[in-house]
């Protein structure tokens, strides 16, 4: 999973640093295999304490892998950010129920220890969101931003370049969630 984080956080400099669409595409798709290893992580635990056997693992590890390799596929013959944008959406939104699940299934958690699983996992959804909200506002008012930016001048202008607000933000929590499941397995 760390592996992937880093591949996007380098993916992610070299488009933000040319911005080229191939640099584009190779960011967009890093986003779909990170997410790739967060769902790997959940679904290939068992939850309870238990493992899966290492053949269960391996077919989960290449069913993954291979939806994700059709979605990337789909995305670059489309070339509308669009469609990166459902699959991704998809791909989260079908890790978090499970990592409830797997904390639910905890078998050597007692109460106090399954509120801890969850404040953790709280914490890491709220670096997430919040950079998501972040990066929406940059999406609707960076005209606006960039004259603020102007009037405040350096190095005060860098807490309104709210687009890099969203990569520190889901950076934390990303590497947060991928602690999270770690534990879980």
């Amino acid at each position: 999973m760390a592996v992937s984080l880093v591949v996007l956080g380098i993916t992610s400099f070299a488009f933000h640093a040319s911005l080229l669409q191939p640099a584009q595409f190779a960011d967009d798709m890093s986003m779909l295999i990170t997410a790739g290893a967060l769902l790997q992580g959940v679904y290939c635990a068992a939850g309870g304490g238990v493992q899966r056997p290492p053949r269960q693992r391996a077919a989960i590890s290449a069913a993954v892998y291979a939806v994700v390799a059709a979605m990337a596929a789909a995305y670059v013959q489309s070339g509308k950010i669009i469609v990166h944008l459902a699959m991704f959406t998809a791909m989260v939104h079908a890790v978090w129920p499970r990592t409830v699940y797997l904390i639910f299934r905890r078998a050597d958690g007692s109460a106090a220890e399954r509120n801890r699983l969850f404040r953790n996992f709280g914490v890491a959804i709220a670096w997430l969101l919040v950079g998501f909200v972040l990066w929406n506002v940059d999406l609707e008012l960076c005209h606006g931003l960039r004259g603020w930016r102007a009037v405040v001048g350096l190095p005060w202008a860098w807490l309104l370049e709210l687009h890099g607000w969203w990569h520190i933000m889901t950076g934390i929590g990303a590497a947060m969630y991928m602690d999270l499941i770690r534990e879980l397995e």
